[in-house]
């Protein structure tokens, strides 16, 4: 017993020694009494059995002191540890036991406690592979104290070696997630695809798979993985559908987009994007799907641009009414108040008013937009299309000349304007809105030969030939081409190289092309294309056939076409109906020449006058005002003309009447007054000072030209009687002949036979238009020289020739011409009575009045002479010079310069200044100043 109270009283002294350690104290201070196995293991367990394990704890570790690596004290203090809540030395000696000491046991105490004190670190080492029995529930703890320490390459690792194994599904799943967190993310597609491929594709597996190729830029990986599940994924995984959509969309698969949209939108799922996708495909392929996606897509979205594609499909399906109604309903109710923020919704509601037949309606909706919107160029260029559509001419005039040079500030009125004017035959005004667009559209033939047109009807006929060409170009490359374009496109091709080709190039090749367009199938613009053809090439028989046999299918009947057949029929009934109807509608040359066929004349002028003042500078409607009012049978003209002629003066007054009786007759009465003078000495005898004529005849106009009979008395040196008969045929369009007869007309030869002679003659002359800029003019004439007493004096016969070609066309109009003949003379008389007394010293000889023979040739220049021959509206000068050779008096010349223009508007007024020396085989010098004026009346 002795011994054992004695041990007993050892441990109550050494507790004794430890029970109020100093706080202040080295954690690794030295224990008071030594270490004795016997007495500390007494002591530990005399502490647990007071119910005091805070002892059993500190004696416990004051042994490890002593003995660290003794696996009993190690246990006793862990224990000890917990119990007395030290659980942090608790669990490090736990930690110690397990993993230096592989104590199965402590490595269970080791994860618990490395658990609730969450020391990840503690539990990694303890889950490590090799540490103890692992299994499903450990390898999720493994990654997560991994993770948790900012270790994921050591939990792939692990994941990596199990991917094989039992729990090869979560090693798979989590080797995706932590490659992709740590940059890997191949490895992580990888292991994702692993996952598929062995357990089946799911929809989030494949989704994270592709996201992650998404993210890397490969999208084409990224498509192939996620397509992967498409025919395994149910349509109830809707983020799945929706992101295959996407990427279809992405590579163009619209097929694989439209059909995953539809499932989405079928099942009530569908994002606004879907219905946006089956909206663009069914454009160009279901159009009713289209409607329906647009139309519910609104409904759900309430998205202006919804509304606007339900509107675009549903003209396409004719559902005007339906689309009427609707738009009817939504518009009182509010719902439309975010479309009508658009300048497009009124543009829309102006095409849907248009196609539903309320042409009043579907201009208020312009205005109303133009209202809100002034300064929307694509509005205002629209309102300008629709007029033209409507054909409302008085309203499109009020609009170009409120907007006038709106243009500079909103570009989108070019190209509207330009056709505005160009449609109201307003050509001038028409060319610059072209001009400015060229840049940027003369890669279009279409474009260019409209552009080519507008420069022809304002007389650059040159530069439009010019852009034909191109534009003839530029189709034949692209028809060359035309196997990588849709069979719309070819037809397109092919149409407007028929339209170029008729006024660059007719021929075989154009004669193939209309073949194709006529076997083809037939629209409006191909049917009147193929009408203009066959008028332009002359087969008007064709023409009509084809334009009646094709006219009641037109939506849109060119009425040009029949005006064409009916001009070319000389139909004046068909005719009449047509200008009736509406005059403005008509092309206006076309127009012109109608009324001038049916006896319309005063609306022919005022037609002609109206739309030459808009178009000055179109060169065919320029001749046509020309011939209008150069046989206008109504006009007053007044002559004045000062002559130097061989040292005698001439000053000579003429006035001149015209009244119509008729559409084409009309009453001429003409009256003059010379009075003459010598300048010098000897070169007349006794003659009168002045000499009078009166002359009254009739012109008639005629279906083929003109013809003109007059008759008059001339008092001069004696009277006599004057008598005219002239007329002017058009045999073919290129051939004209004219016919003269004139008895007792004034002879200019030699001064003596202006002053006391006079010439009866006649004459024939063909003028051929070689092309539309050279002529030919073949003349001969047959004539006998008389004084004033109708005693012959001589005979002669002449044949001239002239050939021309026209420089320039419009002003200032150039023609060159090149002029030849031969003039045979005979003195077959000699002056007797006021005759011979007009002869200086009486000398009885013809050759004072009867010219010699001569051959003369030379060419000469014209600048300007149109405005002499027919009617203008601007003041203009004009010239002309010749060089030529006469057999007889060697070299001469002649030239003229003047001015000529309107005063009042229907008039003119010409002044000419000229000279000449040569003329009639004579070196005499011609010298002449005239001064005239027309005033043309109704």
């Amino acid at each position: 017993m002795k011994p054992a109270l004695a041990m007993i009283a050892l441990a109550i002294a050494l507790l004794s020694s430890m029970a109020a350690p100093d706080c202040q104290a080295e954690p690794a201070a030295t224990p008071t009494a030594p270490y004795d196995a016997e007495l500390y293991g007494l002591g530990y367990d005399v502490f647990l059995a007071n119910n005091n394990p805070g002892d059993a704890f500190a004696l416990a570790e004051r042994a490890l002191v002593s003995l660290p690596d003794d696996p009993l004290w190690r246990r006793r203090a862990a224990q000890s540890g917990e119990w007395s809540g030290h659980f942090i030395p608790a669990l490090d000696n736990w930690f110690y036991l397990a993993t230096i000491k592989s104590d199965r046991q402590a490595r269970q105490n080791a994860l618990r406690l490395a658990r609730e004190l969450r020391d990840f670190r503690k539990l990694k080492r303890l889950l490590e592979p090799g540490q103890g029995a692992g299994g499903a529930k450990e390898l999720r703890e493994y990654v997560a104290a991994c993770e948790a320490l900012g270790l994921p390459d050591d939990a792939i690792d692990v994941l990596d070696k199990q991917r094989h194994g039992q729990d090869g599904k979560y090693a798979l799943e989590n080797l995706g997630r932590l490659q992709a967190a740590v940059g890997r993310p191949e490895k992580a597609v990888a292991a994702w695809l692993d996952l598929a491929a062995r357990y089946g594709a799911t929809a989030s597996i494949l989704l994270k798979a592709s996201s992650l190729a998404y993210g890397t830029g490969d999208l084409q990986s990224a498509y192939t993985i996620l397509k992967l599940g498409s025919k395994g994924i149910p349509p109830q995984e809707y983020e799945y559908w929706g992101t295959v959509s996407d990427l279809d969309w992405a590579m163009q698969d619209a097929r694989g987009a439209v059909s995953a949209s539809r499932m989405l939108v079928q099942q009530g799922h569908g994002r606004d994007v879907d219905y946006q996708r089956l909206i663009t495909a069914g454009r160009t392929g279901d159009v009713n799907e289209a409607y329906w996606a647009a139309l519910e897509g609104w409904r759900r979205f309430r998205y202006p641009a919804f509304f606007f594609a339900m509107v675009e499909t549903g003209l396409v399906l004719n559902r005007q009414a339906e689309l009427v109604a609707l738009v009817k309903e939504a518009g009182p109710a509010g719902e439309l108040r975010k479309e009508e923020g658009y300048p497009y919704y009124w543009m829309l509601m102006a095409r849907l008013q248009r196609a539903a037949g309320n042409k009043s309606a579907a201009l208020r909706c312009y205005r109303d937009g133009l209202g809100r919107f002034p300064s929307d160029g694509q509005l205002a260029a629209g309102y300008i299309w629709l007029l033209i559509d409507l054909e409302q001419r008085r309203e499109l005039r009020d609009a170009l000349h409120a907007w006038n040079g709106r243009e500079k500030s909103l570009p989108e009125l070019y190209d509207p304007c330009g056709a505005a004017y160009l449609y109201l035959g307003e050509y001038q005004r028409a060319l610059p809105f072209y001009k400015a667009r060229y840049a940027a559209m003369h890669g279009d033939p279409s474009w260019l030969a409209v552009y080519a047109e507008v420069l022809e009807q304002s007389g650059r006929p040159e530069a439009a030939f010019y852009e034909r060409l191109q534009a003839l170009r530029l189709t034949r490359s692209r028809m060359k081409y035309s196997g990588v374009v849709g069979e719309d496109d070819r037809k397109g091709l092919l149409r407007d190289y028929a339209r170029l080709a008729m006024l660059v190039e007719p021929g075989d090749a154009l004669a193939g092309a209309m073949g194709k367009i006529i076997a083809s199938r037939q629209d409006d613009a191909s049917r009147e294309l193929v009408a203009a053809w066959a008028l332009s090439g002359g087969h008007n028989d064709f023409a009509r056939l084809w334009y009646w046999g094709e006219y009641a299918k037109m939506t849109r009947r060119p009425r040009w076409v029949e005006l064409a057949l009916a001009l070319e029929a000389d139909d004046h009934d068909r005719i009449g109906r047509l200008m009736a109807q509406d005059l403005e509608l008509l092309p206006y040359r076309d127009a012109i020449e109608g009324l001038r066929r049916i006896g319309w004349t005063g609306e022919a002028e005022t037609h002609a006058f109206e739309k030459f003042q808009l178009n000055d500078r179109d060169y065919l409607l320029d001749q046509q005002v020309r011939e209008l009012f150069n046989t206008h049978p109504a006009w007053f003209g007044y002559r004045v003309a000062v002559m130097d002629q061989a040292g005698v003066g001439f000053l000579e007054q003429r006035l001149s009447f015209s009244q119509p009786l008729s559409p084409r007759l009309a009453l001429r009465i003409d009256a003059a007054n010379t009075d003459i003078s010598h300048l010098k000495t000897g070169i007349l005898g006794f003659y009168s000072e002045s000499a009078q004529s009166v002359r009254i005849g009739m012109a008639l106009r005629h279906e083929k030209g003109t013809a003109e009979a007059s008759a008059g008395l001339y008092d001069g040196l004696s009277s006599h009687v004057m008598a005219t008969l002239r007329t002017d045929w058009k045999l073919t369009g290129r051939l004209g002949l004219d016919l003269a007869l004139r008895m007792g007309a004034e002879a200019s030869e030699t001064v003596l036979l202006k002053v006391g002679g006079m010439k009866d003659e006649a004459s024939i002359a063909l003028q051929d238009a070689l092309t539309p800029r050279d002529s030919v003019m073949l003349r001969y004439s047959v004539r006998s020289l008389r004084d004033q007493d109708r005693h012959e004096l001589g005979q002669g016969t002449s044949f001239e020739g002239e050939l021309n070609h026209r420089l320039l066309v419009a002003w200032p109009d150039t023609t060159l011409r090149a002029f030849g003949g031969y003039h045979y003379y005979a003195r077959t008389g000699t002056p007797v009575g006021k005759a011979l007394r007009l002869i200086p010293g009486g000398i009885a000889d013809a050759a004072y009045y009867v010219p010699l023979s001569f051959a003369q040739t030379g060419f000469g220049i014209t600048v300007g002479e149109e405005g002499r021959s027919g009617y203008i509206r601007h003041w203009r000068p004009f010239g002309a010079a010749d060089a030529n050779w006469n057999s007889t008096s060697s070299f001469g010349f002649r030239y003229e310069v003047g001015l000529v223009g309107p005063v009042f508007g229907l008039d003119k007024l010409e002044s000419a200044f000229s000279q000449e020396s040569g003329s009639f085989g004579t070196s005499d010098m011609i010298s002449r100043f005239d001064l005239r004026y027309r005033y043309h009346f109704d």
